[in-house]
């Protein structure tokens, strides 16, 4: 006999009777199962038989002798079995292969008989109350399939909208599997079909029309809309899915749609589901009697339409809300991720776009002291030689400073190393580790990435040589030289791509971008996932000054004005810049920056002279770029020039661009060309100017503004702009679309250019198109922005919604009319709003003129926690709030003014045990003389404050569950009649995927999310589980007991006695001896509740079972005390309790010592009740040490400081929240010192908060 496996088809026979469910399996009588086929769930050793579970459905117990295994050819009319014990991914890969070879997949679900004839007796009452109706009869072969005719219903199962029954019934479950089935296979369609499922249609009940129907359900009328709706579906359909619940069956025909194919016929058999591909069958349905069918389909991206010919009228407003081209077609080199260092203290795209791009700053300053002293070197009358000027756009702070630990170069190799070298590998890991690729997973595993990396100075070999510096030993050959400053970067990460460093002069980076384009391009032997191009360059040294002045090609001013009249050579500037590109299609996901469209470099050959600039060969490699990209001059909108500031190439570049971007076919553009040039802000970069061009092309295009220029006063009077629409901008400038290319140019001094197209679409700002969130990942804000003026007068635009997430901490950083605002005049008056009546009604506040204080009574709800603000008369844009989150009578206060989301007060009277009921006296002081607002609150009996409370509309606070069986739509939880008050509870069946999450929101806000403690790691993970033995499982270890610790029931069964049953046994794990009977996850569990508060996101309990299977979920509210419980037949009832919560206020630290795990601080009482914590860590190597502080093991609760690697005393300690990722205290050790962290949360001055002290090793 074969042997028998967990998960194997098998069928029932030879058994002598009907068979008994197992116990746990509840409603299910005695049934004959002889013949009937199933799917093994786990052996039970006990009573040595095996749990399966039918394809209809029950769960039943029966001897092996009784089962046998299925062949392929009894399961024959099934492509796909999924049972409780599938695997899901496997069946998703195997479906979609299956569709895209066949056209068709025919899958068996196990639904019970009860489910199915509940949805066809939901299905009739539907019906009963006028729900089915007939489509239109031009749409029924669209819906229905070839001749179909049939009542219908379009139905959201999970809509609050749909009667209480339809949201109990199992068909909310089934059209949660339809959701379900389309992310099984949603993965693999791209490959298989060439498809993405970007969304799917909602459910369609379809049963046939009975006799004396057609007269009751007419065809329904059409108009425009109706029509425009179905082309739209019909256009995007990619897969029909039918389930045929019964409780009769039919025949199913699919009709080719290719010529000469063939016909094929299916069983429509209850508890069965076919997928159609559309563009290979149509179907037709033959239903042999009562039966129900659902139908949904699964949807392709929504088409995108273009407007050909002109378009009369006025258009004006058109051009505001411009499109702009869409991506290039095919496969792109995409931009990633950048990472720069700019000139001037810009560190990071971000602060240079806020820079430069916004306040158009100039950023150039004197040498610093630090690189030379050029007053040595001052020459203004150039009487000895020297340089005639001393400004630059210096600002990469701490060249000298390098982390060669991470790198695992040895310090004395580092101690030469040349800084271009170290900034290079700095920066171009960040780019890396945006890109997705990290040091730690290279090095198990290495990566095709090449580098490229732009460079053409040499200044640590020319100090070494002016004996400014030593280079000699064992590593002098490597530290200076150009070649090593890009192989040394992919030998460390171990990068196996093509690694080079390239010297074009002024083109060099720009030049790097086009080698890099080529080697992803070229697949055939070895292709490249990604690259990363570096351009660099840092003035270190004198000697370039000296020389460009010599030279006459340096500013006298130390300026580059661009474009400007007065231009008189360049400002050199630094940048340290690099970027991520990767080859793949264009998706607007919100993680791809850019397109780089086209790129291509040429040469001057012989011109004027060997450094002269060449109009003709600078035409021709744009032309050669736009021939690339398929554009026309036209369609270019904007352009970043090399626009160096000297009077002759500034002109020749502008001529060249005129020659090519003017007009085509003799049409002259309608729009002015913008052009713009970063060296009026942070000087002519050099070798990295054609980098530092399209990593700005990139900003400007993911905002869709152009960037002003600087220092233009009076046109160049050789730039000649007659007749030629171009705006040379001096102030930013929307681009009025949201989409568009923009280029940049780069000129080497010896004749090389070089030119890059980037197309780009707005991921920020007014214009963005980012499909997930307003601001895109790649652009995250930590600041709070608050508007300089908020009065009466100067209301907030209609619609304004605040996103700000962050506070500042101190009052000076906030305006003078935002802290105090307009006071309170005799005809103002002051309302509270908040939780406490679910945010529905300000409540007006009474003034008390013999203290000038306003007073509100709030009572607390059953929860004893609640949130509020305060706004002056019912007006929402003028809120009086707190500066953080969820705060305490300590926080800042702001306003009048608008609030960003969740900056409320919070009163929780649970610490101090304060039952529901208890009346707070909020007081509001508003003192002008101080210029400061304060409030306080205090639990009150006092007669008047009962009386104020008294006067309040009462209000019931409801509790929604937002789960994945709802789509995360928030659904009521109903009272429980005959339990105890504050008792709500509903009831969830478990879908195809065998397991459920949810969490709760009290009065559907998801600032008020009640939670278990901790985030769930990953699909599955139920670490908080507490497992018990049970009297089966004692019976099972018999005279073994001794090894276990002798347990008794109710005793708790460890991962130490998991590994002891796996000793025998490795298939074994928690839920397998569950399903079992030897052990029982019921009872109280060991995660704690939250809430309700606002930091449940991520953060969902978890439901296991069978599909179809019922939990019922039980929630209590009461006294301050929450109790959540999930209980079904099988597995008992789980409990968690929010007791535990101020018991478990543990705070751990993570760094890089313990490789991030959790130590648990210690707690000392001090005086006045204060409490610190503590740890103490010996240190094993000397490096800076980086650590934060989280509350519970919770990421996301976070202790950390608002700078990256901040010392002690420097930075306030923020959180505990979710933002500690990449903000970390530095500690900087040596190997064997003993350091001790403190915390100390009672510190008024928040920069004392987190501190410690080092014992240095003897």
């Amino acid at each position: 006999m074969a042997t028998l496996t967990q998960g194997a088809l098998v069928e029932v026979h030879g058994l002598p009777g009907p068979a008994k469910p197992v116990p746990e399996a509840s409603g299910v009588g005695e049934v004959d199962l002889n013949g009937q086929k199933a799917q093994l769930l786990g052996y039970d050793r006990n009573v040595k038989k095996w749990t399966a579970a039918t394809f209809g459905g029950d769960t039943i117990a029966v001897d092996e002798k009784y089962v046998r295994p299925l062949g392929f050819e009894e399961i024959s009319g099934y492509d796909f079995v999924f049972g409780p014990k599938s695997d899901f991914e496997t069946v998703g890969s195997e479906m979609a292969d299956t569709l895209a070879t066949k056209g068709y997949a025919v899958m068996k679900l196990f639904v019970s008989a009860e489910d199915a004839e509940e949805c066809v007796t939901v299905a009739k009452k539907l019906e009963d109350d006028d729900q089915f109706s007939r489509l239109a009869v031009e749409f029924e072969r669209g819906y229905l399939g070839k001749d179909g005719s049939a009542k219908t219903l379009l139905l959201d199962p999970s809509s609050l909208d749909v009667p209480s029954y339809v949201l109990d019934s199992p068909l909310k479950m089934m059209d949660h599997n339809f959701g379900a089935i389309s992310q099984m296979i949603g993965a693999y369609t791209q490959d298989a079909m060439g498809f993405d499922i970007y969304s799917r249609t909602n459910m369609l009940l379809r049963m046939p029309l009975a006799e004396g129907d057609e007269d009751k359900y007419p065809p329904a009328d059409i108009d425009d809309g109706d029509a425009e709706g179905y082309l739209h579906t019909m256009a995007r359909k990619r897969l029909t899915l039918l389930q045929f619940v019964g409780p009769t069956g039919g025949i199913l025909r699919l009709h080719p749609l290719a010529e000469g194919g063939q016909e094929i016929v299916l069983p429509a058999e209850p508890g069965t589901v076919v997928l159609i591909v559309a563009s290979r069958y149509e179907y037709s349905l033959e239903a042999e009697g009562e039966s129900l069918c659902l139908t949904c389909f699964y949807m392709a991206e929504p088409a995108v339409y273009e407007i050909y010919g002109s378009v009369k009228g006025d258009t004006e407003v058109l051009g505001l809300l411009g499109t702009g081209p869409p991506p290039p077609p095919g496969e792109q080199v995409t931009v990633n991720s950048m990472y720069t260092r700019y000139g001037g203290g810009s560190d990071a795209k971000e602060r240079f776009w806020s820079a430069a791009g916004k306040a158009a700053t100039d950023g150039l300053t004197d040498v610093p002291f630090m690189r030379w002293d050029n007053s040595l070197y001052w020459d203004p009358d150039q009487t000895f030689g020297g340089t005639y000027t001393r400004h630059g756009c210096f600002g990469i702070e701490g060249v000298e400073l390098f982390d060669c630990k991470f790198f695992e170069i040895s310090p004395a190799e580092a101690k030469g190393m040349d800084p271009c070298q170290r900034q290079v590998m700095e920066v171009s890991y960040m780019a890396l580790l945006e890109g997705g690729w990290d040091k730690r997973s290279l090095q198990r595993e290495s990566q095709n990435i090449g580098h490229f990396v732009g460079i053409d100075k040499d200044d640590w070999m020319c100090m070494s040589a002016g004996g400014l510096l030593n280079l000699s030993g064992a590593h002098g050959a490597a530290a200076a030289a150009n070649a090593i400053t890009s192989n040394r970067f992919s030998y460390s990460l171990n990068l196996k791509g093509a690694s080079m460093t390239i010297d074009t002069a002024c083109s060099s980076s720009l030049v790097c971008t086009h080698v890099s384009k080529l080697h992803l391009r070229f697949k055939d032997f070895e292709p490249m996932p990604g690259s990363i191009v570096n351009g660099l360059n840092l003035m270190l040294y004198q000697g370039p000054f000296v020389g460009c002045c010599a030279a006459g090609m340096l500013s006298h001013e130390g300026r580059c004005f661009t474009f400007n009249a007065t231009a008189d050579g360049y400002a050199r500037g630094e940048l340290s810049g690099a970027a991520c590109f990767k080859i793949k299609q264009y998706q607007n996901d919100g993680q791809v920056m850019a397109c780089l469209a086209g790129s291509q470099a040429n040469q001057d050959g012989r011109s004027a002279s060997l450094t002269a600039p060449n109009g003709p060969a600078q035409e021709k490699c744009l032309n050669a770029v736009l021939r690339e990209c398929h554009l026309t001059p036209t369609e270019v909108d904007c352009f970043e020039c090399h626009g160096t500031g000297t009077s002759l190439g500034d002109p020749i570049e502008v001529g060249a661009l005129r020659a090519t971007m003017m007009m085509i076919d003799g049409v002259i553009r309608e729009h002015p060309l913008v052009k713009t040039s970063s060296k009026s802000n942070i000087g002519h970069t050099e070798l990295t100017a054609g980098l530092c061009g399209i990593i700005k092309c990139v900003m400007m295009g993911i905002y869709c503004n152009a960037c002003p220029n600087n220092h233009i006063r009076l046109l160049n009077p050789h730039i000649d702009s007659q007749a030629y629409p171009v705006y040379f901008v001096t102030e930013e400038v929307d681009q009025g679309k949201n989409e568009g290319y923009m280029g940049v140019s780069s000129f080497g001094f010896g004749g090389s250019n070089a030119r890059g197209d980037i197309w780009s679409r707005a991921l920020c700002g007014p214009r963005s198109t980012d499909p997930h969130s307003g601001y895109a990942r790649i652009f995250t804000p930590d600041r709070i922005f608050i508007w300089s003026e908020i009065s009466k007068q100067a209301l907030p635009q209609p619609g304004f919604k605040s996103r700000e997430e962050g506070a500042l901490d101190n009052l000076k950083d906030y305006e003078d009319a935002y802290m105090v605002g307009e006071q309170p005049t005799e005809d103002d008056s002051l309302y509270v709003i908040g939780s406490f009546n679910g945010w529905s009604m300000p409540e007006k506040m009474e003034f008390i003129e013999e203290t000038g204080c306003y007073i509100f009574a709030l009572p607390l709800g059953e929860a004893c926690v609640e949130q509020f603000q305060i706004c002056m008369n019912k007006n929402e844009y003028f809120k009086i709030f707190p500066a953080s989150k969820m705060a305490n009578e300590e926080a800042i206060i702001l306003g009048p003014g608008v609030a960003p989301q969740g900056n409320h007060w919070v009163i929780d009277g649970r610490p101090k045990k304060k039952p529901q009921g208890t009346v707070y006296q909020i007081t509001l002081q508003w003192d002008v003389e101080s210029r400061k607002k304060t409030i306080s609150w205090e639990a009150s009996k006092d007669d008047y404050m009962m009386s104020l409370a008294g006067e309040l509309q009462p209000f019931r606070h409801r509790y929604h569950i937002v789960s994945s069986w709802s789509n995360w739509k928030p659904v009521e939880m109903q009272q429980v009649k005959g339990e105890k008050p504050g008792t709500l509870e509903t009831t969830v069946r478990v879908g195809i995927m065998r397991h459920e999450e949810f969490r709760i929101q009290r009065d559907a806000d998801k600032l008020q999310s009640i939670y278990p403690a901790r985030q769930r790691e990953f699909e599955g993970d139920d670490e908080d589980a507490v497992w018990h033995w049970t009297g089966k499982g004692l019976e099972a270890i018999g005279w073994e007991a001794e090894k276990y610790g002798h347990p008794q029931v109710g005793s708790t069964f460890t991962a130490e006695h998991l590994a002891m049953v796996g000793a025998d046994d490795d298939s074994h794990t928690f839920d397998s001896l569950a399903e079992s009977g030897f052990i029982s996850n019921s009872g109280p569990q060991s995660v704690p509740i939250c809430g309700p508060d606002h930091l449940g996101e991520g953060k969902h309990w978890m439901v296991k079972g069978f599909m179809g299977e019922e939990v019922k979920i039980t929630l209590r509210v009461w006294d301050g005390e929450i109790e959540l419980s999930t209980s079904n037949a099988r597995t008992g009832v789980r409990t968690w309790t929010n007791k535990q919560a101020a018991l478990k206020r543990k705070y751990f630290v993570t760094g890089t010592w313990n490789d991030w795990s959790y130590s648990q601080m210690k707690s000392e009482a001090r005086s006045g009740g204060r409490v610190v914590y503590k740890l103490k860590a010996k240190m094993t190597e000397t490096r800076m040490m980086a650590f934060n502080i989280v509350l519970d093991e919770d990421k996301a609760q976070c202790i950390h400081p608002e700078m990256a690697l901040s010392d002690q005393k420097l930075s306030a300690a923020m959180g505990p929240d979710a933002k500690g990722e990449g903000l970390y205290w530095g500690m900087y050790v040596k190997k064997g010192d003993k350091a001790e962290i403190k915390l100390d949360l009672s510190q008024e001055d928040r920069r004392k908060v987190v501190t410690w002290t080092i014992k240095r090793k003897d």
